[in-house]
């Protein structure tokens, strides 16, 4: 797939927000975080664990991007 220059542009430009996606994104934060810390202590040590804490915070990391490149 071949992107647009605009669309380029967009994900590779810094995406300033108000506050009210501000404010989205610290719940984002806040929810990830309690589950991080459930299944930290829920699931044992090992790969399984440390890759659902890692797609947990890819997860993160997309929902805020998706929010602070809304439209």
């Amino acid at each position: 797939m071949i992107m647009t220059t605009a669309e380029m542009q967009r994900k590779f430009s810094q995406h300033p927000v108000v506050k009210k996606q501000a404010d989205a994104m610290a719940v984002i934060r806040q929810v990830a975080f309690e589950l991080a810390v459930h299944i930290n202590n829920a699931a044992p040590d090992g790969d399984e664990k440390e890759q659902a804490i890692r797609r947990l915070q890819e997860a993160v990391f997309w929902a805020n991007a998706g929010i602070a490149r809304g439209k």
